[in-house]
């Protein structure tokens, strides 16, 4: 048998790195050694992350973990007409940037979102037509005007519905699905059981104006990319750097769910479309919008005047009780005053002092009851109206929030995407 040469030594120092194949080439001398028997390749533990790093590109999909919590994107509101008449808020969660989903990414999915989702505005204009006609008093026309209102509302939904599937099953295969998430459009309820909330009802989180150490909202994360946008909580209104900050229904629909999902970054709206019928909608949305978060802040501020009315009467009836005190104080210093005269030196005398200071003290007493019983009637009366405004204003915000819809992204678990965009009979 021919001997053959012994097998080159692995190449170490002489071994030339060619980043075309992600390996290191044996130096010359080795491929002259033995053609007949090339030498191993050759691996190193820094070889793998070049190849990688040279092969995917920053811009494609890559695969993604699961998120540490769902993002969740809430409806800035709900109306009487059903939810495709507001939009979803302009938000991003800066955890989904280690998924591979840039703000800007994200931001573009909500605003094409709100495009399909939105009731076009031509049914718009049918259903706000059909209102006015509403109006005219012949019982004809009456009717006319809610069939048409009635046909273009339904046409609004179905299209809003259709258009919105089509939307977010193209989303997910092109955005989400690649980096190993998925984007739902849910109601309330199912949204609560996605992200792992407990109970039936999401109960909405007390109103206070409470602020973090920096004097930040308490949900909002206003570290945005780029200065992308700021956030405004809850609470009541309350001055910062000379801008008023005002009681915010949605974020304390946030608040409710904070510690179930990912802090959000919130971003300004988009300019008006040039499109004169949609510019049209869109202002009208936005005036709506506006008008009805305003409504359930005013009703908060009127019952927080009338409360602090009631506080303003009951200082003042706590200062005239305090006067009342003081004049006690001196007639019982006139008694004693009285008995360390000649009054005091007989039973005759100290029994006229006796009753002299009793019809003081009665009349004093009477004038405390009197003031006690008008001051606590002013009070409740003040209070109760206070109670019943904000009773009005938590049963309506109570309503909102389990009747707004919300984009929920999570961990892509194969099942796709429900679909949860029919109307309620009664919303």
């Amino acid at each position: 048998m021919e001997n053959r040469p012994p097998l080159p030594a692995r190449p170490s120092a002489e071994a030339t790195f060619n980043p075309g194949t992600g390996r290191n080439t044996p130096s010359a001398w080795d491929r002259d050694s033995d053609t007949h028997n090339p030498p191993p390749p050759y691996y190193s533990p820094s070889s793998a992350p070049v190849l990688v790093h040279s092969q995917i590109s920053d811009a494609g999909p890559r695969q993604s973990r699961i998120l540490p919590k769902p993002c969740v994107v809430p409806q800035t509101s709900h109306t009487l007409h059903g939810s495709i008449y507001r939009p979803f808020a302009r938000a991003y969660a800066p955890d989904l940037g280690d998924h591979g989903i840039s703000a800007s990414d994200f931001l573009a999915f909500i605003d094409g979102l709100n495009e399909v989702w939105l009731a076009h505005p031509y049914l718009q204009a049918t259903s706000a037509a059909s209102s006015l006609l509403g109006f005219l008093p012949l019982l004809e026309t009456q009717l006319v005007a809610v069939g048409v209102q009635v046909a273009a509302e339904y046409g609004s939904v179905k299209v809003s519905q259709l258009r919105t599937q089509a939307y977010m099953k193209l989303a997910n295969e092109q955005l989400f699905a690649p980096r190993r998430l998925r984007a739902q459009v849910l109601t309330t309820k199912v949204m609560m059981e996605e992200v792992g909330i407990p109970g039936e009802v999401l109960e909405l989180a007390p109103v206070s104006s409470k602020r973090d150490e920096e004097g930040d909202d308490v949900f909002a994360d206003t570290e945005g990319d780029a200065g992308e946008g700021s956030s405004s909580g809850k609470g009541a209104k309350e001055v910062k750097g000379g801008s008023e900050r005002k009681y915010d229904p949605q974020m304390r629909r946030l608040e409710a769910i904070r510690d179930y999902v990912l802090p959000l970054t919130f971003a300004d709206a988009l300019p008006l479309s040039d499109n004169w019928l949609k510019r049209a909608s869109e202002k009208q949305e936005r005036v709506f919008s506006e008008k009805q978060n305003t409504r359930l802040a005013e009703r908060r501020e009127k019952a927080a005047k009338l409360a602090a009315e009631a506080e303003a009467i009951q200082r003042e009836l706590a200062s005239q009780l305090e006067e009342v005190e003081a004049l006690k104080t001196a007639a019982r210093d006139r008694a004693n005053e009285r008995l360390q005269g000649p009054l005091g030196e007989s039973m005759q005398g100290q029994l006229i002092v006796q009753e002299d200071l009793e019809k003081e003290m009665k009349k004093l007493n009477k004038k405390t009851d009197k003031l006690v019983k008008e001051g606590e009637k002013k009070i409740g009366k003040k209070l109760q109206k206070s109670e019943k405004r904000i009773e009005r204003a938590e049963k309506r915000e109570a309503k909102i929030a389990q009747k707004v819809m919300w984009i929920v992204v999570t961990g892509d678990d194969g099942r796709g995407f429900q679909d949860h965009l029919w109307e309620d009979l009664d919303c």
